[in-house]
């Protein structure tokens, strides 16, 4: 099953549980995945790929972030519970997030089998991260246990 096919039954069962938060994001989140197909020479919904998908998944998340943060800078608790609301629904459908050890983990072994050191060796990384686990990860929690390791 897809990630848009999970997403469209779980819009089903938010219209049914009449729960008003996550009936109108995952309402809003399918439209726009489901548009996707309708831009791209006009593809049926069964056609988009998990990658365009988590693309629109990873759009949303930013934008529930920042919607986050602009409600606690102003101090607007209610706002800011709203947007948490949305994140933990939208998170929900990212795969499986790499922990932090198993990035530094990762970056060492990368490092010690590496020729190059120093700051070029940074985009050689995450062209491997992403090769094997695109999707999977923080890219700036990924660049922070880079950039402190090297």
């Amino acid at each position: 099953m897809t990630i848009l096919m999970k997403i469209k039954g779980d819009l089903l069962e938010a219209r049914k549980s009449d729960h008003p938060v996550k009936k109108n994001l995952i309402s809003t989140l399918y439209a726009e995945t489901a548009m996707l197909g309708k831009n791209k020479g006009n593809r049926p919904v069964e056609e988009i790929t998990d990658e365009e998908t988590l693309a629109v998944i990873k759009k949303f998340i930013k934008g529930a972030e920042e919607s986050y943060q602009i409600s606690l800078a102003n101090n607007r608790q209610d706002k800011a519970a709203l947007a948490q609301e949305e994140l933990d629904i939208l998170k929900a459908y990212l795969p499986a997030q790499l922990s932090e050890e198993f990035l530094e983990q990762f970056v060492k072994d990368f490092l010690e089998r590496s020729p190059q050191k120093g700051k070029q060796v940074i985009g050689l990384i995450m062209k491997e991260l992403n090769q094997h686990y695109q999707g999977q990860f923080d890219g700036r929690k990924a660049n922070e246990i880079i950039s402190r390791l090297i």
